[in-house]
C-alpha cells in the first residue's frame, strides 16, 4: 500500500520557493507604505499651506520674511515683497515654503493689497 504525505525533500524545496517569493514580494509592500507615508506628509504640508496663506487674507501684508514651526511638526517660511502698484494698490509676491516630515510643498502667489499712506 502507498503511503500518502509529502517526503522532507519536497518539503524543504517548497519552503525555498516560499521563502523566495516572499523575500522578493516584501520590499514591493515596504515601497508602497513609505509611498503612502510621504503621500500623507505631503497632503498635510498642502493644508497647511492654504492654511497659512488664508490666515494672510485678514491682515495687512507687510514686505519680509517670516517663519515658524507648524502644529503637529513641521516649519513653514514666508518671504513677502511687493510685485507692482499703483496709485491706490499694491500687488505683493507672496512664496511660502513648508516642509512637513519627508516633505516639502511651495507655494508662490500674488495678492492685492492697499497702499499705506
Amino acid at each position: 500500500m502507498a503511503e500518502r504525505g509529502f517526503t522532507l525533500l519536497e518539503v524543504l524545496v517548497a519552503l525555498a520557493v516560499l521563502s523566495i517569493a516572499l523575500g522578493a514580494l516584501l520590499p514591493l509592500f515596504a515601497g508602497g507604505l513609505q509611498g503612502a507615508a510621504v503621500a500623507g506628509d505631503q497632503v498635510m504640508a498642502t493644508l497647511a499651506a492654504k492654511s497659512l496663506l488664508a490666515e494672510l487674507e485678514a491682515g495687512p501684508l507687510m514686505p519680509g520674511t517670516t517663519g515658524g514651526d507648524l502644529e503637529g511638526g513641521g516649519r513653514w517660511r514666508l518671504d513677502v515683497q511687493p510685485a507692482e502698484s499703483s496709485a491706490a494698490l499694491r500687488l505683493w509676491r507672496l512664496d511660502l515654503t513648508v516642509e512637513r516630515g519627508r516633505a516639502a510643498v511651495r507655494l508662490v502667489t500674488l495678492r492685492v493689497g492697499e497702499v499705506e499712506p
